[in-house]
């Protein structure tokens, strides 16, 4: 069983879906049910973009990938890598400034981010709240335009402002 990840849309003030179109070519198989489907996010450029998590490579990788129409799908990108570090369970939003910030889940919650419409991302930096240590914990949201990380440490939680 290969899980791929594949996109249905509909357009503005339609009611029906177009036919499901792959997205990730990575062929990963898994005799089971991801744990997590992909995540959606439009970006500042109008492409929507796509980001999952797959074990294709022998290790959790998180992926991206971008279009213009959700038919044609840009190659699956990974958002940031390392022979051992395994990743997963990506969250996305895109802020008011047009940057994209994604985490994702390894040894801990890490962050990152893209000023270029998700093509480049910055080196993922650990989710760490002081006096408590690495977030176990974690999501994204976008609201009004603000980006907010949100946590559990230690035996606490934590909301911060990204934008």
């Amino acid at each position: 069983d290969i899980r791929e990840m594949a996109v249905a849309a509909a357009g503005a003030g339609e009611t029906s879906l177009t036919s499901a179109v792959r997205a990730s070519s990575t062929g990963w198989f898994i005799d089971a049910c991801p744990v997590q489907g992909p995540r959606l996010a439009e970006l500042s450029n109008g492409r929507t973009l796509i980001t999952w998590a797959d074990q294709s490579s022998g290790i959790y990788r998180v992926y991206v990938a971008d279009s213009d129409d959700a038919v044609i799908w840009s190659l699956e990108r990974v958002v940031a890598g390392g022979p051992d570090a395994e990743q997963k369970s990506p969250r996305v939003v895109v802020g008011m400034t047009g940057r994209v910030w994604l985490i994702f889940e390894g040894d801990g919650y890490y962050v990152v981010y893209s000023d270029d419409d998700a093509v480049t991302w910055t080196d993922p930096e650990p989710l760490i709240v002081p006096d408590y240590g690495p977030v176990v914990r974690g999501d994204l949201s976008a609201r009004a335009g603000q980006v907010w990380v949100a946590g559990e440490a230690g035996d606490s939680a934590w909301v911060r402002r990204l934008e």
